[in-house]
């Protein structure tokens, strides 16, 4: 499944590897511990391939693309440990959606929200609340995205987030 990720930014084999095995930007390196080898990316392809969650692209050999069930699978899987709480609050972030980036076909890149994530987990780490979550987004809403207030849908969301991120902390 980090290679499906990963085909969400790189779609030729060399710009898998490379950026599955990158340690500052979306890489899964850091928690599969060790770089992932060629012999390893060939099997999850093979693998994600037969499975029908990725498709070679005919036009061009070695260029691989995620199917339509590659995205509804990767959207349900929760990657281990720390890159699971990144996943889940990315994805909720993405269902808050303050710009509407989310809310149909759009060129926007899939990843308009990750700034938020590290700051957010970090605040929930340190005990936030939903009072202080819903106060954060209300920051990134008004004070980074120049949007206007919207005070409901805010504390929706950090009620979402505080609640997957309690579950999170009880498995």
């Amino acid at each position: 499944m980090f290679v499906l990720d990963v085909l969400r930014w790189a779609n030729s084999y060399d710009s898998i590897l490379n950026v599955i095995n990158d340690h500052h930007t979306v890489g899964w390196r850091d928690v599969w511990g060790r770089p992932f080898s060629p012999a390893e990316i060939d099997s999850a392809l093979t693998d994600l391939i037969q499975r029908g969650f990725v498709a070679e692209r005919a036009d061009t050999p070695n260029y691989y693309e995620i199917t339509e069930s590659g995205r509804s699978a990767w959207d349900e899987w929760m990657p281990p440990g720390d890159a699971g709480e990144r996943v889940t609050i990315s994805r909720l972030l993405k269902h808050w959606d303050p710009i509407g980036v989310f809310a149909g076909e759009s060129d926007w890149p899939q990843d308009e929200y990750e700034g938020y994530v590290s700051p957010i987990i970090s605040a929930l780490r340190s005990g936030a609340d939903e009072a202080i979550i819903t106060r954060q987004l209300q920051q990134i809403r008004t004070d980074h995205m120049g949007l206007q207030p919207s005070p409901n849908a805010d504390a929706d969301a950090a009620r979402e987030i505080c609640h997957a991120w309690a579950s999170l902390k009880a498995t």
